[in-house]
């Protein structure tokens, strides 16, 4: 979190090194590439040029003395400090995009471990990732409580954006088995990235034209959501035209529907038949094995075509 860094560096505290990778052409010019840290580089410069306010949450609780400030608000004597804090920069030379892979991987295995999701930031520079973290930045996510704030700060919020988009793309996948492919196949060129951008926003649009941002968090849980977002995908992808005039009979449908489960998940609930029934077995156990996501997004591609 930006606001945490800042914090950090006000304080006169660590933080992580950054890496660049430098080139030199034969005229002498020298390219300076930011392999880790950007991140941190953006909230330094937002936070200098008065474009942040220091805000904490429950996670991570600011020094009261900075909660609520921006640059100007400091003393000379905190701007002092802040404008002396030397960060520590590491230069990769001209590594190679594999050395720098290995690189984080030996990091993350003798240091504090990373996520997955952070090791892939490191070690990927391509578009895929750059899509990925973009989309990730839409406030929606967070809104809906479809990703958390500790999520984020570990980057679980990219990783599991990615794991949509591929479902959109490709259908529902095995559990995470295929993220690293689509992350190394799409990392330096990918042709599709217009249509398949396209297909996953306006995704997310019709679900929040049929869903208030409450419904959304009753089907918030990674599952269930994972299941509602590939099911409205799919009318996207066959062009599916939905009238104004269905989509409040297609939010009572799914809503009903999501009281009915969330009723036989109960302890001491009666075994549901039905659709239901089914849908509560794949969504309790091996959510995210691929024959129960395929189970779970089969009885809500029929729930939606009833409806509509």
């Amino acid at each position: 979190m930006a606001s945490y860094l800042i914090d950090s560096i006000l304080n006169g505290l660590p933080i992580p090194e950054i890496y660049l990778r430098s080139s030199s052409t034969p005229e002498g010019d020298t390219t300076h590439e930011v392999v880790d840290g950007q991140q941190r580089i953006r909230a330094i410069l937002a936070f200098a040029r008065d474009d942040l306010q220091l805000s904490g949450n429950k996670d991570l609780e600011l020094s009261p003395k900075w909660s609520g400030k921006s640059f100007d608000d400091l003393t000379a004597g905190e701007k002092q400090t802040f404008w002396s804090y030397e960060l520590v920069v590491r230069d990769l030379g001209q590594a190679s995009d594999g050395e720098i892979r290995d690189l984080f991987r030996r990091l993350n295995i003798n240091q504090m471990p990373l996520s997955d999701q952070e090791i892939r930031h490191a070690t990927y520079f391509g578009r895929f990732i750059a899509l990925m973290e973009r989309l990730a930045d839409d406030p929606w996510w967070l809104e809906c409580k479809i990703v958390t704030l500790n999520q984020i700060r570990r980057m679980d919020d990219v990783e599991y954006i990615s794991e949509l988009f591929i479902g959109t793309v490709a259908g529902p996948q095995n559990k995470k088995d295929t993220l690293e492919d689509f992350y190394d196949d799409y990392n330096k060129d990918m042709p599709e990235e217009a249509s398949w951008r396209h297909t996953f926003e306006s995704t997310r649009d019709l679900i929040a034209s049929v869903l208030t941002t409450a419904d959304i968090k009753a089907w918030s849980g990674k599952s269930d959501f994972y299941t509602l977002f590939l099911a409205f995908s799919t009318l996207i992808s066959k062009g599916v035209k939905l009238p104004v005039s269905k989509r409040s009979a297609l939010r009572e449908a799914l809503m009903k529907f999501r009281s009915s489960v969330d009723l036989a998940k109960k302890k001491d609930a009666k075994p549901a038949s039905g659709d239901v029934g089914e849908y509560v077995d794949a969504v309790t156990r091996a959510a995210s094995d691929l024959s129960r996501r395929a189970t779970r997004l089969n009885i809500v591609e029929r729930l939606i075509d009833k409806a509509r």
